[in-house]
């Protein structure tokens, strides 16, 4: 089964209609399945919620809440639809997600679960090639809106989320300049460098933070290996981490 990235999200079909639509001939749909997710506990909840999809039939193929082991577990099962959070053990989601579709194109279907709420962070899941986003405190029919949209080719966004960016950046206590402070320091970026990390955390590509700071996009190229050789890291997706976690 294949995910065409490029449906509109809009014929995505409503809640009511999903449960509404009789089953063909009685007969669900079989669908290897990958879950993802750093909390067992919510490993098990999602496999029984899985269990009570009205359109499929989820073979689980594996669980796992490593990063690393869960794209082990993909080239060995190559399952039709991998739901997963984003803050998993050893390698971040994100970083997961690019390798994923760098080896195997759109034969999964990936949609992410996860209690992010940063309008940047769903924007860099779904440019690194998610098919759909659901915030974890959605329930199960909108879950299973979700996978009904993603398996039949629909990209699946959620209602938007507003950026958390705006408290982060109020905060009273200042604790995030203070950590951003300290990680630059730590790292010796530039005031330009800086600048750059924080637009790549916003998934900018270098022609857009070119335009944005007036320079070339080489030039940005040229930022943006330098920022990866002070960070230690060998993917956009890790630059987008770490500059979250550092409150870039």
């Amino acid at each position: 089964m294949a995910c065409f990235l490029n449906t509109l999200d809009q014929s995505r079909p409503t809640q009511q209609k999903l449960l509404d639509r009789p089953k063909k001939l009685g007969i669900m749909q079989i669908v290897k399945t990958l879950l993802a997710d750093n909390h067992r506990i919510f490993l098990e909840g999602l496999k029984t919620v899985l269990k009570s999809d009205p359109h499929h039939q989820h073979h689980i193929v594996g669980c796992t809440p490593n990063g690393k082991k869960l794209v082990e577990l993909w080239r060995e099962h190559l399952p039709e639809l991998l739901i997963m959070d984003l803050n998993l053990v050893e390698q971040h989601g994100l970083e997961a997600i690019e390798e994923i579709r760098r080896e195997g194109s759109d034969r999964t279907c990936i949609l992410v679960m996860t209690a992010y709420q940063d309008t940047k962070i769903l924007r860099a899941v779904m440019e690194n090639g998610a098919n759909g986003y659901l915030p974890k405190y959605k329930g199960a029919v909108d879950l299973y809106e979700a996978i009904d949209s993603v398996l039949h080719g629909i990209i699946y966004r959620s209602e938007p989320l507003k950026s958390n960016m705006g408290k982060l950046l109020t905060d009273t206590n200042g604790q995030p300049a203070v950590i951003a402070e300290v990680f630059v320091k730590k790292h010796r970026l530039t005031k330009r460098e800086t600048q750059i990390l924080s637009l790549i955390s916003q998934a900018m590509n270098n022609k857009e933070i070119g335009r944005k700071l007036f320079i070339s996009d080489q030039t940005v190229s040229v930022h943006r290996k330098n920022i990866m050789r002070k960070l230690g890291v060998r993917s956009t997706a890790g630059l987008i981490k770490m500059a979250y976690d550092h409150c870039l």
